[in-house]
């Protein structure tokens, strides 16, 4: 049986006995993609994901939130260990849930265009 690692290196190795230029220049599409791959996919979402904890780490009572479900409501009280929030939905219906399930606190800016204007 023929050790196929082996005969990859055999294929791969330079006849001539070259430098490590050779390996580098062989290299650089690798570490091109490499370097792409972080400034579109990891970089916006390390941003994104920073933007996220924040939002939650200043969330108080009274914000309106919505969660990954999909159900809006306003914060009605946080643990004190910060885990938990319960949501009032309506006057009798409050949900309590894990902080991480908020996905978005609606600011002043997102609650200006769900006020009725008088025509």
């Amino acid at each position: 049986m023929i050790d196929w690692l082996s005969s990859f290196n055999l294929l791969a190795a330079d006849p001539k006995g070259g430098d490590g230029a050779q390996f580098f220049l062989s290299m650089m599409p690798l570490l091109i993609l490499f370097v792409l791959f972080y400034v579109i996919i990891l970089g916006p979402q390390r941003k994104a994901a920073k933007k996220h904890k924040t939002m939650l780490s200043e969330l108080k009572k009274n914000d309106r939130v919505i969660t990954r479900g999909g159900i809006m409501g306003s914060v009605a009280s946080v643990e004190p260990d910060g885990t938990k929030v319960t949501i009032k939905i309506d006057d009798n219906t409050r949900i309590p849930i894990h902080r991480s399930y908020i996905e978005h606190v609606l600011g002043d800016e997102d609650n200006a265009d769900k006020i009725d204007k008088p025509s």
